[in-house]
């Protein structure tokens, strides 16, 4: 991977986003998965196998993306050192998603925006595992924010963390270990054996681009002239609350620098899950804080795009 190919990868993603005539990726993956889960579910009644099915399926999803993208690299490198570039180029665009998530989220918004609060509720169904159909606007909005900031590790910093240490075939191995946890890493009677090490794992492989993408979500608040003191503390005081290691890192933080108070009470699978509260509610929760979580999102990514290719071109 060359400076110029992450370069046109990154702005290509900012471009384009994951257009929806193309087949994605992580559609490939996720068939792949559910191939899988399919074979192993006479083992899902056992403690013990379905556990070590879990273990089994994120090992053939995680090694098969990644013989698959070295497989594809080393057939573009016989055809030639262009087409080489142009996977590489192809690869690192579409295993971001600073882009997508803009757009996916932005369809909640002008929703909302709109008046059509069902419209809202569905198109938040899109990209959140809590259930939607009951949601009030402060409910959606305070879910859109979740997704929009928790989403700037798994989409943007853990993908060009990854990058940077291993190129594309290292940062799709990342991509297909975040799409088990998406699909299996549930705490449900379905999943919770059989998706545990799914989200160990991802937990696992969150935890330092996690901290990072923090750190540049404080800096990238302090230029927007957001209240980046209060989502430093908000960091330190909160975070740590919430179920995930990792998580709980950028939605304090976004919490803070708003001055809202995220999490609370949310329902999972007709189940009501008590949340613990990031943030104070110092201000009252408007549409109109998502655009300025979205300016934050871009600015985060930027900030986190230059530090990579500084990395790559010392």
């Amino acid at each position: 991977m060359t400076p110029v190919d992450y370069i046109l990868g990154y702005f290509l993603d900012l471009a384009f986003g994951d257009p929806e005539v193309i087949p994605h990726p992580v559609r490939g993956i996720g068939k792949l998965v559910d191939f899988l889960y399919a074979k192993f579910k006479k083992d899902r009644s056992d403690r013990f196998l379905a556990i070590l099915s879990g273990v089994i399926i994120w090992l053939i999803t995680v090694a098969s993306t990644g013989f698959a993208v070295s497989l594809l690299l080393a057939l573009s490198r016989l055809i030639g050192e262009s087409a080489a570039h142009l996977v590489t180029i192809y690869l690192i665009y579409s295993v971001l998603a600073t882009r997508s998530l803009h757009v996916e989220s932005s369809r909640v918004f002008e929703a909302l925006k709109s008046g059509d609060i069902d419209k809202a509720r569905t198109a938040l169904s899109k990209i959140v595992s809590r259930d939607t159909k009951d949601l009030s606007e402060e409910s959606i909005l305070k879910a859109l924010l979740e997704t929009v900031s928790e989403n700037i590790v798994d989409g943007i910093a853990s993908p060009l963390f990854y990058l940077i240490l291993g190129g594309p075939v290292i940062a799709w191995m990342y991509k297909a270990a975040n799409t088990l946890d998406s699909m299996l890493g549930y705490k449900n009677r379905e999943y919770i054996y059989t998706g545990k090490f799914s989200a160990r794992a991802d937990d696992a492989l969150n935890y330092v681009p996690a901290r990072v993408a923090g750190l540049f979500m404080l800096f990238s608040s302090f230029l927007l002239k957001m209240e980046w003191k209060r989502g430093w503390k908000a960091w330190l005081r909160d975070a740590g609350k919430h179920a995930s290691p990792n998580a709980g890192i950028p939605e304090a933080i976004l919490a803070g620098a708003l001055g809202i108070q995220l999490g609370g009470t949310g329902t999972y699978f007709g189940k009501i899950v008590e949340k613990p509260t990031l943030g104070d509610p110092e201000n009252p929760l408007k549409p109109e804080l998502y655009q300025i979580a979205i300016k934050l999102l871009y600015l985060t990514s930027f900030m986190l795009f230059f530090a990579g290719l500084a990395f790559i071109m010392v």
